[in-house]
């Protein structure tokens, strides 16, 4: 006969030194029934008894261990406060809900699911037994955790759209219930050394580039409300193609680096776009096909130097790094003449960050493409963030290790044709 045992976490302290006895019992695990029994033999009575389950089961400090006899199968950790199990029919076709995932803490093995209030450690034994729905006791704790749903049923609409990895990222980098650290943590303060602000220049061919004049642009620019509602995505490419006083010009409105400062914990850097604690891990490469002055290849954007570093990505390489970014378009279009490719520096955010590292990026991505599009849209040039790109590709024609860096965003740059029309768009267009 299966039965759960309640167990209590360490973590409880407060309160528990009044009653070592209920601590006692439930450090070892006990049933509520027998916690019951012995309640009546010298415990507190049951009034304490459930005041202090209740305000452990509100903390997620009280786990359950399901026994099958003298055999231990699983352990229940709730991840919301105040779980209590809800009994539930046995569907007609029961299979492990889609959302559901298997993967190693630790020593442990773990069933988890974004779905589901709880995680499951699932005793060695006890894995095959779970996947296969084959134990009535794990069939029994599965339902009743939300892990286990009927084939045969039809999916709801708005449960249906959602794929597993978007709803296991979303919820798992954000503060859903107990779903870990998530935040500011420092966690490898101790462990590994934080990267620098600057990442080290390649030892290619360095070429600097002109820095504009800031004041006289300010003067110049079309104003601000113009500048936003003229914003629009420009997939055709005009002739004359791009020039590198252009180009530079609009790297260093963008991505170059005004200022660096040490703060408590690392480097911290001011650049025009906003990033999540001041850390700036993103940097920018370029594939260049078509740029007055500047020859056809794959560069390195120093933001620090402003300065381009040219790479040893093979041309082979650089065509096919535009040829899969600009594939949404479906030949409609002809390539950009310089794809832009952001590439995180992911162990410099993840340094700081727990649970959200990922998540930064992509805001942090967010924040740079909309600071390149107005910036595009004031210089009159063509802009088209980009909505897929190769990471694998980019990694080998950068030479980086993917773990290290790896690309999270694209954007294509090219002169603006006469047929894109001005700058101040009509509202209509997409």
């Amino acid at each position: 006969m299966n039965e759960y045992r309640l167990i209590l976490k360490p973590e409880a302290a407060g309160g528990v030194q009044q009653d070592s006895a209920l601590q006692q019992a439930l450090r070892q695990g006990a049933t509520e029934r027998e916690l019951v029994e012995r309640s009546s033999g010298g415990l507190e009575d049951l009034s304490r008894l459930y005041y202090f389950l209740d305000r452990w089961r509100g903390a997620n400090l009280i786990h359950y261990e399901l026994w099958e006899g003298s055999r231990k199968l699983a352990t229940i950790e709730p991840l919301i406060v105040g779980f209590t199990f809800a009994p539930a029919p046995l569907p007609g076709t029961p299979v492990l809900s889609r959302f559901a995932y298997l993967r190693r803490i630790g020593d442990a093995t773990v069933l988890e699911s974004p779905l589901s209030p709880v995680r499951i450690r699932l005793e060695p034994e006890a894995v095959g037994a779970a996947l296969a729905l084959s134990t009535p006791e794990l069939v029994e704790m599965l339902l009743a955790t939300g892990f286990i749903e009927d084939a045969a049923a039809s999916e709801p609409g708005d449960r249906l759209v959602w794929e597993f990895h978007d709803l296991l990222f979303h919820r798992r980098s954000r503060h859903c219930g107990d779903s870990g650290q998530v935040g500011g943590t420092y966690r490898f303060r101790d462990r590994l050394e934080p990267w620098p602000a600057l990442r080290p220049p390649y030892s290619g061919k360095r070429i600097a580039l002109a820095r504009p004049d800031m004041e006289e642009l300010s003067r110049q620019d079309p104003p601000l409300t113009r500048v936003l509602e003229g914003r629009r995505s420009v997939r055709e490419a005009g002739r004359p193609p791009l020039t590198l006083g252009q180009l530079s010009e609009f790297l260093y409105r963008t991505a170059a680096i005004r200022e660096t400062a040490r703060g408590q914990q690392e480097e911290l850097v001011r650049r025009v776009f906003p990033s999540g604690g001041g850390i700036h891990e993103l940097e920018f490469y370029l594939s260049v096909d078509q740029c007055q002055g500047l020859a056809r290849g794959f560069y390195h954007y120093h933001s620090g130097e402003h300065a381009l570093y040219r790479l040893k990505a093979s041309r082979k390489q650089n065509e096919a790094l535009r040829e899969r970014a600009a594939g949404g378009w479906r030949g409609l279009f002809p390539l950009p003449q310089v794809l832009i490719t952001l590439d995180a520096r992911f162990p410099r955010i993840a340094w700081k960050y727990e649970g959200m590292g990922y998540r930064t990026v992509l805001l942090d991505a967010g924040a740079a493409l909309q600071t390149m599009y107005l910036v595009a849209t004031a210089m009159d040039l063509a802009p088209c963030a980009i909505g897929n790109g190769d990471p694998d590709l980019f990694a080998a024609a950068a030479g980086v290790d993917a773990f290290s860096e790896t690309s999270v965003a694209e954007f294509a740059l090219s002169a603006r044709g006469l047929e894109a029309g001005p700058t101040a768009a009509p509202p209509s267009a997409p």
